[in-house]
C-alpha cells in the first residue's frame, strides 16, 4: 500500500472513531482523500522520470549519462575481480 493511502486510511480511522461511524464511512472517507493524493504523487513521479529520460545537458548528452558511466565502471570492476 502506498504511503499516502496508508496515512489517509489512518486519518479516516481517527475521524470515524471520533464520529463513531461505520467501516463503510472509513472506506469512503479514505477513498475521497487518498485517490486524488495518490494521483498527484504518481503524476509528479512520472514527470520526474520523463524528465530524466529525455533531458539533455548543454553538450547533448543525457542527464543520467554520468550515472550510467559510474554504474558501468562499477559493474566492470566487479566482474574483473
Amino acid at each position: 500500500m502506498e504511503l499516502v493511502t496508508t496515512v489517509c486510511i489512518l486519518g479516516a480511522g481517527v475521524v470515524s472513531y471520533i464520529l463513531h461511524d461505520s467501516d463503510i464511512a472509513k472506506g469512503v472517507i479514505a477513498g475521497m482523500i487518498a485517490n486524488p493524493s495518490d494521483r498527484k504523487v504518481c503524476n509528479a513521479l512520472n514527470s520526474v522520470t520523463h524528465w530524466l529520460r529525455n533531458a539533455k545537458h548543454e553538450n547533448g548528452l543525457p542527464v543520467n549519462h554520468d550515472m550510467q558511466r559510474a554504474v558501468r565502471r562499477a559493474h566492470n570492476r566487479m566482474i574483473a575481480c
